[in-house]
C-alpha cells in the first residue's frame, strides 16, 4: 500500500463536475447513498482552491464517464 488515510465526513466535501467546460463546486458529497468510492487521490495543497483546480484537471481526463470528484481533507489525530 502507498497510502491510506481515514477521511473527514462526507458533510465537510466539496464536490467538483464539469457543466459546458466551467468548472461546478458545491459543499457537501456527490451522493447520500451506499455507492462505493473508486479510488482516491492524495494531494499535498495550501487550500481547497488549490485541490479544487486540480479535481478539476482530473475531471478533464475523464471526458468518456462524466467524471465526479468529492474533495476532502484528511483526518488528523492527534497523538
Amino acid at each position: 500500500m502507498v497510502a491510506g488515510d481515514a477521511l473527514q465526513p462526507s458533510f465537510t466535501a466539496t464536490t467538483i463536475r464539469l457543466d459546458q467546460g466551467k468548472r461546478i463546486a458545491t459543499d457537501g458529497p456527490y451522493a447520500e447513498s451506499k455507492e462505493q468510492l473508486g479510488g482516491f487521490y492524495i494531494v499535498d495543497v495550501n487550500n481547497i482552491d488549490e485541490a479544487t483546480a486540480i479535481a478539476e484537471r482530473i475531471c478533464r481526463l475523464h471526458t468518456w464517464n462524466h467524471a465526479v470528484l468529492e474533495v476532502r481533507p484528511i483526518m488528523t489525530f492527534d497523538a
